[in-house]
């Protein structure tokens, strides 16, 4: 049995959007649907992404930078307020140090716990 080539990632995600749109034109007469559109770990490669399916809610679940600098936390922000998405929640996770504040976290230049 001959293995099917293997698709690369951006002919993934237009097969993955495609279907998400058909999914969300399906909810526009149901009042009660609500959509949600959900990433991670983009590490700094947000800009990279294809256009985002559409939905009523975008969920970035952490990673969304690769040291947490106040550089990387500003591009992904511009890139987050250009979505379309009505509503949106970002949850930090351990690469977004600077996100964490004072009490704790990583120091990433010191590669060591506060």
């Amino acid at each position: 049995m001959e293995t099917p080539p293997r698709e690369d990632a951006a002919a993934i995600a237009t097969r993955l959007a495609s279907a998400a749109a058909e999914l969300y034109a399906g909810t526009r007469n149901d009042a009660s649907a609500c959509v949600f559109v959900c990433v991670s770990d983009t590490h700094n490669l947000h800009g990279a992404l294809p256009t985002l399916p559409q939905g009523d809610v975008l969920l970035h679940a952490g990673d969304f930078t690769m040291r947490g600098t106040p550089e990387e936390v500003q591009r992904f922000a511009e890139w987050w307020h250009a979505q379309p998405h009505p509503q949106k929640v970002v949850i930090a996770g351990n690469h977004d140090f600077c996100l964490e504040g004072e009490a704790g976290g990583h120091d990433p230049q010191a590669g060591a716990p506060r």
